[in-house]
């Protein structure tokens, strides 16, 4: 079973080497790495160009944003199994393609989602957060709440059956098709209980102060795209709960 990973990456000179040797480090054996950059202006296709990994395919293009890339991404993959592994972030272990390799040999599974730590930058050792999703259910999505999404692996026909990430959303496309999937869609998905994405703070949805209030009004849009009975004050308080769901070491 091939297994696509789609990284995307804009201006990421300094980040996307460790994603490289973590996809290449993997011991599973059928691997195909998309690189999807967004015409970036710094080094980065220069990186991506020495470094011995195990890129398959690069595309460097302007986009509308990470969704759009992401679905460029889909569009080119091949693999049966597809999972996103944007510039910076890292796999916790070389087997963790393998481990998701044994989940997807149940025909009936559709998605799996694991955990993961969000770490210092610079220091990759020093964990920040240990978000963790073992008791997640569709309910949750009306508390803002959705699995770790640089966890999540995707068989290819969800994605024939349900449609692509809608670029409209700038940082909830994720959530959107959460919803659009394991709740309205119903699709079959399996938490595994270990992390197996490492990420370094500073990402698009801890970047800037205002994103959590940018954040909840697209939440609130897409919960009432999938009718989802839910309200502003009960996702709001999603940033307390997901704080309850991590373990800071």
């Amino acid at each position: 079973m091939k297994i696509s990973i789609i990284t995307a990456v804009l201006n990421g000179a300094q980040a996307i080497g460790a994603t490289l040797e973590s996809v290449r480090e993997q011991d599973y054996p059928d691997i195909e790495h998309i690189v999807v950059d967004g015409a970036s202006s710094d080094d980065t296709l220069a990186v991506v160009g020495q470094s011995v990994s195990r890129v398959s395919t690069v595309v460097s293009e302007r986009d509308a944003g990470v969704y759009d890339a992401i679905n460029r991404g889909i569009g080119l993959a091949t693999g049966e199994v597809i999972l996103c592994l944007h510039a910076g972030d890292t796999y916790q272990h070389a087997g963790v393609l393998s481990r998701i390799a044994q989940e997807f040999a149940d025909p009936a599974l559709d998605m799996v989602f694991a955990e993961l730590v969000m770490t210092d930058p610079i220091n990759r050792d020093r964990v920040y957060r240990h978000y963790a999703t073992p008791d997640f259910t569709p309910s949750d999505f009306a508390r803002g709440l959705m699995p770790a999404h640089p966890t999540l692996a995707v068989r290819r026909r969800v994605y024939d059956t349900h449609g692509r990430y809608d670029p409209a959303f700038k940082i909830a496309g994720d959530f959107e098709f959460f919803v659009r999937t394991m709740l309205v869609g119903k699709v079959a998905s399996r938490y595994l209980p270990e992390v197996i994405v490492r990420m370094p703070l500073g990402g698009l949805s801890n970047r800037h102060w205002w994103v959590p209030i940018t954040t909840t009004f697209e939440l609130n849009r897409a919960c009432m795209r999938h009718d989802v009975n839910t309200s502003w004050l009960r996702l709001l308080f999603r940033i307390i709960l997901k704080w309850q769901t991590s373990v800071v070491r």
